[in-house]
């Protein structure tokens, strides 16, 4: 091996995390880089794949993914024992409701962490999640709450996902406030069954449990006692499930929109780039589009109470100019027509920014251009139909294409999305467009001034995963540069 490759590696192992000082990069040895390297571009690649593929049972590899969480939780010094550990799960909404969350808590003053699927943020430094996983295993979870120990941040946020329970990525962390959200099918390929998916999900409850009835387990955080609680989205069908595995044990509240809500928004009133409503007596105007929205911003308020740092002004101030990357997020390049690029992915999900896309057409004759897909990898055996069901329900022209095929045939994922489609309504358009760039293309060419496009399926991802390998895909920005192609060329 020459010198400038052995520099390459040494590097490859220590850059992780790299902060730019000035003109220079700084880098500082990150065990969670070295397995990084090891597991991946080592020569022990090939041989570790191999003996886990034909000679370690699934219980060993998940009890190995347990070691890799619990030896990085060791080395970076068992961070949340000095932090409160707020954990958000659910199908959807987590990563919306973890950044209205965190923006809320900071602009409280509170110096606050988050692992997401769109960001990292360790206090005021913010970091694009482009590792294609919400919850990454080998240790990152448990680097970025030893990066917040370091940053002083006192409150961590940490969304919690199925997968990353089951495979022990939240190993070492311990919780406060748990989050549950909603529930529908996904990750059913990894579950096999939904009540495999919810029993999963249910663990992370029992675990807050078990915490709370064992004193060794107490926290003192900037001198006053951590306690214990739940928040559950109570107008979703399985909230009482989750109230099950916490009851007697952890206090929790149910919240929502329903008449089964302890703490009840109402008042709930849509508008074109704002949702308000009434909640504990305040009225508040949240900067995003779609009456669900109301659910992602409701824990933030309940949380700022339960922590004792509630200002309403700050908070509304915070919820009316807030931005969430990839969740209806709004691109604007001078054309008539609006359009929303949504990370929607499960039927849904799907729906919901479809149905909130529909009322935004106020001009006459304006149509809901709709473009989604299905995600491969076996997930579209279970929700590619009710994708495009979901699809029918609302929009006037049904575009469908290709999202993270990785492994499955993308021709055989969109079949199954329009077999839901089934028979078009009257007037409605389906087009049938694999490439991804030239279904935004066939989109921008048909749309007319006051139509809605609204582009489901990756949001703020900024790749694509095809036959294993990830992609450079950066949506927005793709999305952004075309509109400006497709405007030009109408103008001239």
């Amino acid at each position: 091996m020459k010198k400038e490759e052995i520099k390459k590696v040494i590097k490859t192992i220590a850059q992780y995390p790299a902060r730019k000082v000035g003109t220079s990069v700084q880098y500082q040895f990150s065990w969670r880089a070295l397995v990084d390297w090891f597991f991946e571009k080592s020569l022990f690649v090939a041989p570790y794949r191999y003996i886990i593929k034909n000679f370690l049972s699934k219980e060993n590899v998940l009890w190995l993914h347990k070691q890799y969480a619990l030896l990085a939780n060791w080395y970076y010094g068992d961070p949340t024992k000095e932090m409160i550990v707020i954990g958000i799960t659910g199908t959807k909404g987590k990563s919306t409701t973890s950044l209205i969350l965190h923006s809320v808590l900071s602009a409280l003053g509170c110096t606050v962490g988050l692992v997401g699927g769109v960001e990292i943020r360790i206090g005021d430094e913010v970091y694009p999640n482009d590792k294609h996983l919400t919850m990454p295993g080998r240790g990152f979870v448990q680097e970025q709450l030893g990066r917040m120990k370091k940053k002083g941040c006192t409150i961590a946020i940490v969304e919690t996902t199925s997968e990353g329970i089951l495979q022990h990525r939240h190993a070492g962390i311990l919780y406060d406030i748990l989050i549950f959200t909603n529930l529908s099918q996904e990750h059913l390929i990894t579950h096999k069954t939904f009540e495999n998916y919810k029993h999963t999900k249910g663990i992370l409850f029992k675990e807050l449990a078990v915490r709370a009835a064992d004193s060794k387990f107490n926290k003192i955080v900037q001198n006053k006692e951590v306690k214990k609680i739940a928040y559950l989205n109570a107008d979703d069908n399985h909230a009482p499930y989750f109230s099950s595995c916490v009851q007697g044990k952890v206090p929790k509240i149910e919240y929502g929109l329903g008449e089964r809500s302890l703490m009840r928004a109402t008042n709930v009133v849509e508008n074109k780039e704002t949702v308000s409503f009434v909640f504990d007596k305040h009225t508040y105007t949240l900067g995003l589009v779609g009456a669900f929205q109301v659910y992602n911003a409701l824990p933030a308020i309940l949380i700022a109470k339960r922590l004792e740092v509630f200002n309403y002004y700050y908070i509304n101030e915070t919820l009316k100019n807030i931005h969430i990357p990839g969740r209806m997020e709004k691109i604007e390049e001078g054309q008539g027509y609006e359009v929303f690029v949504d990370y929607a992915h499960e039927p849904l999900s799907v729906g919901s920014v479809l149905s909130a896309g529909k009322k935004l057409l106020t001009k006459k004759g304006a149509r809901l251009i709709a473009i989604i897909g299905a995600v491969g990898g076996g997930r579209y055996i279970y929700n590619a139909e009710d994708i495009g069901a979901a699809a029918k329900l609302h929009a006037d022209t049904i575009i469908v294409t290709d999202i993270d095929p990785y492994f499955d045939d993308p021709k055989e994922i969109a079949k199954h999305v329009i077999e839901g489609i089934g028979i078009p309504k009257k007037e409605q358009q389906v087009h049938l467009e694999l490439d991804r760039r030239k279904a935004f293309a066939y989109a921008f060419s048909i749309a007319r001034d006051g139509d809605v496009v609204i582009i489901t399926g990756k949001g703020a991802e900024y790749t694509t995963m095809i036959q294993g390998k990830a992609i450079q895909f950066d949506e927005r920005k793709i999305v952004r540069e075309m509109i400006h192609a497709s405007f030009s060329k109408k103008s001239s």
